[in-house]
């Protein structure tokens, strides 16, 4: 301390200790952790036709000891693309959800947009674990 203030003994160090903590927060801060994720597209139908708007869900089946970050993707015109709109999946036995909407009569306090066409729609699938893979649904009434 000098004269009532206190210093951090010269310049170069203070940049060198800024220079050091902007390091850590662009690059130890940048990395994902976690298990391998992989890409998961397809398309999501309903009696036939493409799912105009909705949401699609990847969850680990924890009931057949699977677990990990679910997946997810937004459904537009029928197709999905983890890679596009949300994170991929790990793999292995998962629980797929649905919602789907008709994309008409569009009203602010229905979300994502329109009509539901299902809403909670849940299917199992076991999907492989070290690959890309395409997955096609039909949504089905229970």
């Amino acid at each position: 301390m000098k004269n009532g203030k206190m210093t951090l003994g010269g310049g170069s160090s203070y940049r060198s200790l800024l220079a050091l903590l902007l390091a850590v927060l662009l690059f130890g801060c940048s990395g994902e952790t976690g298990p391998q994720r992989y890409r998961v597209s397809g398309s999501v139908t309903h009696k036939g036709a493409p799912v105009p708007i909705g949401v699609i869900q990847f969850t680990p089946d924890a009931t057949k000891g699977n677990s990990g970050p679910p997946a997810f993707a937004d459904i537009k015109d029928g197709k999905y693309d983890t890679q596009v709109s949300g994170k991929g999946f790990i793999g292995g036995p998962q629980i797929v959800a649905i919602d789907a909407f008709s994309g008409k009569n569009v009203d602010p306090d229905l979300l994502p947009s329109g009509e539901p066409i299902m809403v909670g729609y849940q299917k199992a699938f076991d999907l492989p674990k070290d690959q890309d893979v395409t997955l096609d649904i039909e949504l089905t009434e229970k």
